[in-house]
Parts: C-alpha cells; structure tokens; sequence
C-alpha cells in the first residue's frame, strides 16, 4: 500500500502478518518515499510495526512541534546534517551545534521529535535517517542514508503542505488499524 505520491512524500506500508499483540502489532515493511527516494528495507517481513506505528501516532498528535525553537528558520537539510554529525559522528568536545553543547543538541532533536528514522523497529537498518521541521503550513523532510547498508546517496528533500503531510501520516494509521481489527476478528491474526 501506498499513501500519498512518491515523487513527493509518501509512505509505503506492506504488511505480512497482524498481530494481536499490541506489543508486536503487524511484521512487514515500511518505508518513507522522499522526493523519488526510498528510505527503509524493502523486504517481506523486514521489522514488526509497532514503534513505528506509535511513532506515527506521536507525530500526528504533536503535528506543528516538530522544529528546533530557537532557530525555527533552520533548514530541514541543515537539521539533518547537523543532527546526523552529533547523533553518529565522534566529535570534538567543544564543537557546538546551533549553539548548544552536542548533548543538549541532542537531547532536543528527539524531545521535539524531528528525527523521524530511525524509529526503533529494524525496518530503517539500510542506514536511513530522516528529519522533520514543521513550518507555519508546510513541513520540510529530508533525508540521507549511511552506515555500511546504505546506498550510495545524497540527501533527499521536499517541502509539502502540513494538511498533505499529516493527511499521509493518518491515511496510513487508519488503514493499518483497520486491516488490524479485520484481521484479529476474522482471526487471522497471530
């Protein structure tokens, strides 16, 4: 399944198993599409869905909070250079990253929850990581991916609509639940 236009932002979602543990909640793949960019393993039962689902489910609730305070004009691919260096990367012990002490740096891109993957479930592990920043009626995302399963990319980006971003985010989580509740009442679930 896919929700909303790869070409711009867009999410693909595959579902192999429900589960009626919410602990385990679904096993497939998920990926984000970035400009025609696919971000996340594409293959059959590649993580279970459960954080990834609560991590929709806390964006969509936190829709407009997504940005560093202090420098809301800041760049979504200037965040995800920045942030993907302090996150990854050793650094000096001096260097700052918009100003703040790299703990305190990033302490406030997860607490305003701009990374967006890796979620915790293993459907990131290609080396993706993606970052939001919401603006007044739009949101920027970009991404990159690293580490020895990445591809060989640069950074991907777009800016959308806020209404188009969020519309994917829920289209998503309510046919997700919906094929859940399906799948547990006609007990195909495991």
């Amino acid at each position: 399944m896919i929700f909303g236009n790869p070409r711009n932002f867009a999410i693909e979602c595959n579902v192999d198993k429900f589960y009626i543990s919410r602990g385990f909640f679904a096993s497939g793949s998920f990926m984000y599409h970035i400009s025609g960019t696919k971000f996340g393993v594409a293959e059959p039962e590649a993580t279970f869905l459960a954080s990834t689902y609560d991590s929709v489910v806390k964006r969509i609730t936190e829709r407009g909070q997504h940005f560093f305070a202090s420098h809301a004009d800041v760049s979504a691919v200037h965040l995800l250079q920045m942030a993907n260096r302090a996150i990854y990367e050793e650094t000096g012990h001096d260097e700052l990253f918009l100003g703040f002490e790299k703990s305190i740096f990033i302490s406030h891109v997860y607490e305003r929850s701009i990374v967006m993957a890796p979620d915790g479930d293993a459907g990131f592990d290609d080396g993706s990581f993606i970052v939001q920043v919401d603006k007044v009626d739009s949101v920027c995302v970009a991404g990159t991916k690293s580490g020895p399963n990445a591809l060989d990319i640069d950074i991907a980006s777009i800016t959308v609509g806020a209404d188009y971003f969020y519309q994917t985010l829920a289209d998503w989580k309510t046919a997700v639940e919906t094929q859940r509740r399906v799948a547990i009442d006609q007990k195909t679930a495991w």
